[in-house]
């Protein structure tokens, strides 16, 4: 109930509880288990119990959480974790998939390894016949460094020419309806019935990001400005390929500058 996922999503999604040991507590509490699904069976579980304690089954092939639902698609949204899946499809997304082990710390240098040596994305080699044909990938994963990182990493391998981004809010002005307002954090403040700070945002997390991930807007801002957000992601950056936007400071100046030398000469 926290994270705003609904019992319907909760259960379309099969989502269950497990008294477990817990590594991070040192006792048995209860998991939360993801299963992870192909052609209708579970080819591994993930579980996640208290202090972001992760675990999966020994031995288990490493595939997309929610692999089922992009069979058949021509588009698709990438996410880096189970609840981000399911925030989306609060928002009316079921074309969603997660990857199974979180985000690195740093892109890795370096030319793309053989998929055989492609140890740590191995999932994407396994679930290529469900991404070799989509026409768009909608990329959305975590605002922090590691998540940059990971959507690097995919877009690398996914090609980055049918690749897209998705950009998280890092303030109250960013957020959708609220982008060319001058008076946006206030008008924000006001809509929470709170006042801005000039210290420590409360709706800010302790990573520094104002809007981290799918689940975090889905539970300060609702479906709605989710939805949004993901409809306004923009193409990946391609180096040496440039929007016609990126020059229109240049077009300024040369436009201002024109008009200087037609009075000049006049």
């Amino acid at each position: 109930a926290d994270r705003k996922i609904s019992p319907q999503t909760l259960a379309r999604n099969r989502i269950a509880q497990e008294l477990m040991f817990c590594s991070a507590t040192k006792r048995m509490d209860i998991s939360m288990a993801f299963p992870y699904i192909r052609d209708g069976e579970i080819v591994n579980i993930k579980y996640r119990g208290p202090y972001k304690s992760f675990r999966q089954c020994k031995g288990a092939e490493k595939i997309l959480y929610g692999l089922d639902d992009i069979r058949d698609q021509s588009w698709i949204i990438i996410v880096e974790g189970e609840c981000d899946k399911l925030a989306l499809e609060e928002a009316g997304y079921t074309n969603v998939v997660s990857v199974p082990d979180g985000a690195p710390v740093k892109v890795k240098a370096g030319p793309l390894p053989d998929h055989e040596q492609d140890t740590k994305y191995q999932y994407l080699w396994n679930c290529r016949e469900y991404l070799d044909g989509l026409s768009k990938i909608v990329i959305a994963t975590d605002a922090d460094a590691p998540g940059q990182a990971l959507a690097e990493e995919l877009s690398r391998r996914l090609g980055k020419e049918r690749c897209w981004k998705v950009v998280w809010p890092q303030s109250a002005k960013d957020l959708p309806g609220m982008r060319y307002s001058v008076f946006a954090e206030e008008d924000y403040a006001d809509a929470q019935g709170s006042e801005p700070s000039s210290s420590q945002d409360p709706q800010r997390p302790a990573d520094g990001c104002f809007r981290k991930d799918a689940n975090h807007v889905l539970i300060e801002d609702g479906k709605e400005v989710l939805a949004s957000l993901i409809e306004a992601a923009e193409p990946y950056p391609i180096r040496g390929l440039f929007k016609f936007s990126d020059f229109l400071d240049e077009i300024d100046n040369f436009y201002e500058l024109g008009n200087i030398v037609e009075v000049g000469a006049s």
